[in-house]
Parts: C-alpha cells; sequence; structure tokens
C-alpha cells in the first residue's frame, strides 16, 4: 500500500472527519488502495489525520449505475467538470497537528502538494512522520454497505 500526502482544503475537512464526507473526488489520482496524511493549507499549514482511501473508480462509471436518477446523474455531470475519479474514504484517524514548515526545515526537498505526494518516494519524511505521529483518539471508519443516492457527490 503506498502513502501518500494529500493536500485538503480546510472548509472540507468538518465533514471528513466526523464522516459525512465518504468520498474524496480528484482529477488524477494513483490506481491502489492508500494511506494518506492530511495536509490541511494556508492558514494552518499542518497535517492533522491519517486515511484509508480505496483503489480509484472513473466517475464516468457512476453515470451508468445512476441512470435512472436524473438528479444523480446532473450532480454526477457537474462533479465530472472538476474530476475524474472516486476514491471511498475507509477510515480517519485524527493525529495531533504537525506544522509542515518545521517538517520542511527539517526536510527541505519536502514540497507542499497541490493535489498530493508520494511519501514512499521520500523514506526519511515517511518514518519521521510515523514516528511522531501522535494519535488523538478520535477515530471514524465509515460503512460502505448501503450507500444511498443522497451520498453520491454531494460534498
Amino acid at each position: 500500500m503506498r502513502t501518500i500526502l494529500l493536500s485538503f482544503d480546510e472548509k472540507w475537512y468538518p465533514a471528513l472527519r466526523n464522516g459525512d464526507k465518504i468520498f474524496e473526488h480528484r482529477k488524477k489520482f494513483c490506481n491502489e488502495e492508500v494511506r494518506a496524511f492530511v495536509y490541511l493549507g494556508k492558514p494552518r499549514q499542518q497535517i492533522v489525520a491519517e486515511i484509508g482511501l480505496s483503489q480509484r473508480e472513473l466517475l464516468s462509471d457512476w453515470l451508468f449505475q445512476y441512470q435512472d436518477d436524473c438528479e444523480v446523474v446532473a450532480r454526477i455531470r457537474d462533479y465530472m467538470q472538476r474530476n475524474k475519479f472516486v476514491m471511498k474514504v475507509l477510515w480517519l484517524k485524527e493525529i495531533e497537528p504537525i506544522s509542515i514548515i518545521e517538517l520542511q526545515e527539517r526536510y527541505p526537498e519536502l514540497k507542499i502538494p497541490i493535489s498530493f505526494h508520494f511519501l514512499d518516494k521520500k523514506p526519511d519524511v515517511l518514518r519521521w512522520i510515523d514516528t511522531n505521529k501522535q494519535y488523538t483518539g478520535y477515530q471514524i471508519e465509515n460503512d460502505f454497505s448501503n450507500i444511498s443516492k443522497d451520498s453520491i457527490c454531494v460534498l
């Protein structure tokens, strides 16, 4: 399983944290299940959580799956204007915030991701994060056994 640093807009983090956001949508994404460290940009500039993401699916495949519901199809088409892939957010474990500025001082080769970076390609950085992360005790596991159409392309 690959490990990535995933740039995430702070406005979406509360919904991710509380389990309302169970899907992540991206223009580009690796084609495998991943472990991701969630990085929130300015003003926080911190790594705040570790999440599991499923293997990517094409949003266009959902058009067929939900073809009988014009409302859902409209939402999918809207999302397809900005994204190509969707991944399930399998789990989240909150960590005590890690300052990206301090991490970059220690590892200057670490760049802030626009979308995501493979941390596997920076083993020293990944080892430092894994060694120094401290879980807060807050975690969730999302259940995908009964997905409602109301969960499709809404956050």
